[in-house]
């Protein structure tokens, strides 16, 4: 099946830098890359093997590129193998031999120099927004007021992001925790913050549940008392008199 590439490239990120944690990043990806094609390098039992979809995602592409890649400018040795029942495999050394070939004439370049920081978080999840600067900053801009994050606001972000020379991207605030901050006294005022906003819902939703109990008990006792109230009798109609 083909693989888009941000699904390779998640495959291969979890072969190198294992589950994804929301730590992790693009440069430690690539750094990863080449230290163990460095440690293969050195001693070939350690050379790394590959499945097609995890080159694909090395190489930070879609399977389909690959293919075409492969057709158009083929490596001068055979690159893959058909192992088992035809998978395709193949070696990180074999693999970015002919990457720093293709790199070389211009068909392909990895993602720190496709314009993406090498400070990229690589998760996926919303809603935290963290900005980093082309410094070494880290701004914390993610709304505290329990307000949906529509697309109009993400795009007014990202804008704002663009004119202050800022790369956006998108955190939780459990993931943003876990990661160093140059500044702790900065984390702890905003892990401070985000403990008193809960602690605040975490009160509004109690008293909610009680107001919600209280109610569905007063309905009960309604409807019981309504269950238990005898049938009105009937009374003859004052039209239907017998002469």
């Amino acid at each position: 099946m083909a693989l888009s590439a941000a699904d390779a490239y998640r495959r291969a990120v979890e072969r190198f830098l294992g589950k994804l944690t929301g730590t992790q990043t693009v440069g430690g990806m690539e750094r990863a890359v080449k230290e163990q094609r460095r440690q293969g390098l050195r001693r070939p039992i350690l050379d790394l093997e590959l499945t097609f979809n995890e080159a694909a995602g090395v190489l930070a592409i879609s399977t389909g590129q690959l293919e075409t890649l492969l057709q158009q400018h083929p490596p001068k040795d055979h690159l893959f193998e058909v192992k088992g029942t035809r998978k395709r495999a193949t070696t990180l050394s074999r693999l970015m031999d002919w990457a720093d070939w293709l790199r070389g004439e211009g068909y392909w370049k990895p993602l720190t120099e496709r314009g993406t920081s090498p400070d990229t978080l690589l998760t996926a999840k919303l809603p935290f927004l963290l900005v980093k600067s082309s410094g070494t900053q880290r701004v914390i801009v993610e709304p505290l007021s329990g307000k949906d994050i529509s697309d109009a606001l993400l795009q007014q972000i990202q804008e704002l992001g663009r004119a202050n020379d800022c790369k956006v991207i998108f955190r939780t605030f459990a993931d943003a925790f876990a990661m160093p901050w140059l500044r702790p006294d900065v984390k702890r005022a905003w892990a401070d913050t985000f403990f008193k906003m809960a602690k605040a819902q975490a009160a509004y939703f109690r008293d909610l549940a009680q107001r919600l109990e209280a109610t569905r008990a007063q309905v009960n006792r309604q409807v019981l008392d309504e269950h238990l109230q005898p049938a009105p009798r009937k009374t003859p109609h004052q039209g239907a008199r017998r002469v």
